[in-house]
């Protein structure tokens, strides 16, 4: 598919074609600079997208961030700086990497701009391999100052840290976005402030922290979030928009002023912790701002390119699977593409015994059910 595209656009070009290999050879280079490509790549959707005419209905720009695991099996093990990495949605440590994804939202559409892929050392800081695993992975010499020891120097690396340079180097080349959204790990004073020396508090973060953790001062006096809530610091509130209450209160962390939205869900017992720097921010504006969160959670996925089912014409109408469904025809060397319904055959469209089809079902949208993406889980259904 890689090859495809890359002589397909050369083409367009007016270029001539080349083997797969020159290919190879280039994504092997250690001097290629995919993070200034990701980069020209957004801004010149952003470019086209403006010169379109593409509205953004009043939502603000963000920067989003976020990690997954990329899970690796088999002869995957001898990869350089693989590990056991954990699964927080299945709660197990697999072998793979944990990926770090920047999106930026530009009120309509969210674009990946940068990422970086890291291990986990564990606390033997083992990687959770033995010796033996750990000495039979790939290594490899790399110049200094070269994209490619970049990417390798920040696999060892802890990932707020990493996503601190991805910041700097993301408002240098133009990218101003107006809030930063993340989870409750990635929520930490060093990163608030990284992120508000950024034009001179021209940016602002709003994102989760986790309940009765971290100290805040309020009138003098220093609180947890568990505290605020038996003190009564503030009056509870309903939203009916959203059927939840919620608490308002100003304070500070160390030396930057914050706004708390404490929130609970119908007859839960249970508090989150939606935290702002943006003092001036009403509760309904912040709840869904956090909302533009979820798009990065069906980012990986839909960028992934799912391999279709190879089934003959036979065991189609065997099994009576005729609804819904588009067919290629995979006997045309991919030049006359015909996608129709499965029940259309018979109606005047002749097909040859033996003739093998793709089948590919219709795809429900991508639609969050019964829970609010702050209210934590994926909420999600296929």
């Amino acid at each position: 598919m890689f090859r495809g595209c890359c002589c397909g656009l050369i083409s367009l070009l007016g270029g001539e074609s080349c083997c797969k290999n020159c290919f190879y050879r280039m994504l092997n280079d250690c001097t290629m600079d995919w993070r200034g490509f990701l980069y020209a790549v957004c801004k010149s959707f952003l470019r086209i997208a403006a010169g379109e005419g593409v509205q953004a209905d009043g939502k603000p720009r963000c920067l989003i961030v976020d990690d997954t695991v990329l899970e690796k099996t088999g002869a995957h093990n001898r990869m350089e700086h693989i590990s056991r990495v954990y699964d927080h949605g299945r709660h197990i440590h697999v072998l793979g990497f944990k990926l770090q994804l920047v999106v930026y939202f530009d009120g309509v559409t969210p674009i990946p701009v940068d990422f970086s892929i890291h291990c986990e050392w564990e606390k033997k800081k083992d990687c959770g391999m033995t010796k033996k695993d750990r000495e039979a992975r790939f290594t490899k010499d790399r110049a200094e100052g070269t994209s490619g020891r970049e990417r390798s120097d920040e696999a060892l690396q802890e990932k707020p840290q990493v996503f601190m340079k991805m910041l700097a180097k993301l408002w240098r080349r133009g990218l101003r976005p107006q809030y930063v959204l993340y989870d409750s790990w990635y929520h930490s004073l060093g990163l608030l402030k990284a992120i508000r020396s950024l034009g001179k508090g021209a940016v602002h973060t709003l994102g989760m922290d986790k309940n009765g953790v971290r100290t805040y001062l309020v009138k003098g006096r220093k609180y947890t979030t568990k505290t605020m809530i038996d003190a009564h610091l503030a009056v509870i509130r309903k939203c009916d928009k959203y059927r939840l209450m919620y608490m308002k209160v100003d304070a500070m962390l160390d030396d930057i002023p914050v706004r708390l939205f404490l929130i609970k869900y119908g007859r839960s017992s249970e508090w989150k912790v939606l935290v702002t720097t943006d003092t001036g921010m009403r509760f309904t504006q912040a709840f869904e701002t956090y909302q533009i969160r979820w798009t990065i959670e069906v980012v990986p996925r839909d960028q992934a390119v799912p391999r279709p089912r190879t089934v003959p014409v036979a065991r189609l109408r065997r099994t009576g699977c005729r609804r819904h469904a588009r067919v290629r025809n995979v006997h045309n060397d991919g030049k006359q593409e015909a996608l129709r319904g499965v029940r259309d055959h018979g109606r005047g469209v002749p097909l040859a015994q033996g003739r093998t089809l793709r089948a590919y079902p219709v795809a429900e949208a991508h639609t969050a059910h019964g829970r609010h993406p702050v209210q934590g889980g994926t909420g999600h259904r296929h």
